[in-house]
């Protein structure tokens, strides 16, 4: 008998809809798993995952997973309103400023910044977070999330990040995406997205 190597599920519960993904794989130590929800007019997401593990094949355990929900906008001052708020936690793990770096041009802060459809490219999303944040013992990162829209029809997006790299060596990164639609998204004569990572 061999067990599953994963385990899906799709909701449909009147007001409640969407579904998650459990991936197994007990010969390296690795359990991955994603879930997305919809109640009315708010979206939960998360994705994450813990190793059971350490690179150098010792027992040993590290944990990361970035939740985020997105809602109805709140109004704030100067046209701005937020819509989204979310986090990031990994216990065990470190940031790779280097890959940070190299990756942000490939669009990879879609990974990291509320994803998209967390469900589906969830294999893709858990390559890309463990490749900029890699198990390391005695290390621990955690930052919050905000996405921030202004103008009439949210002509400008902003999703904002500050992660933290804990203890000694201290590192701080601020991650941002940007996009801005003109005149409206579904009639865009102009669509202009940027990524932006400061370490």
């Amino acid at each position: 008998f061999k067990p599953p190597t994963g385990i899906a599920i799709k909701i449909e519960a009147g007001p409640v809809r969407g579904g998650g993904f459990l991936s197994l794989e007990p010969e390296i130590g690795q359990y991955a798993g994603a879930l997305q929800l919809s109640v009315k007019e708010i979206n939960l997401s998360a994705i994450g995952v813990i190793n059971t593990m350490l690179p150098d094949g010792r027992q040993g355990y590290s944990f990361l997973i970035i939740i985020a929900a997105e809602f109805p906008s709140i109004p704030l001052s100067f046209g701005f309103a937020l819509n989204g708020v979310g986090g990031l936690i990994g216990i065990h793990r470190r940031m790779e400023t280097q890959a940070l770096s190299d990756k942000v041009s490939q669009g990879t802060l879609a990974s990291i910044l509320f994803p998209k459809d967390p469900v589906g490219r969830m294999q893709a999303v858990i390559a890309d977070l463990s490749t900029i944040f890699p198990i390391q013992e005695g290390r621990f990162v955690f930052g919050p999330m905000v996405k921030l829209t202004w103008g009439p029809s949210a002509l400008l997006t902003l999703e904002l990040a500050v992660i933290l790299d804990l203890p000694s060596p201290l590192r701080l990164a601020i991650l941002g995406r940007m996009r801005l639609v003109l005149p409206t998204e579904k009639e865009a004569l102009a669509d202009i997205r940027l990524d932006v990572a400061g370490i």
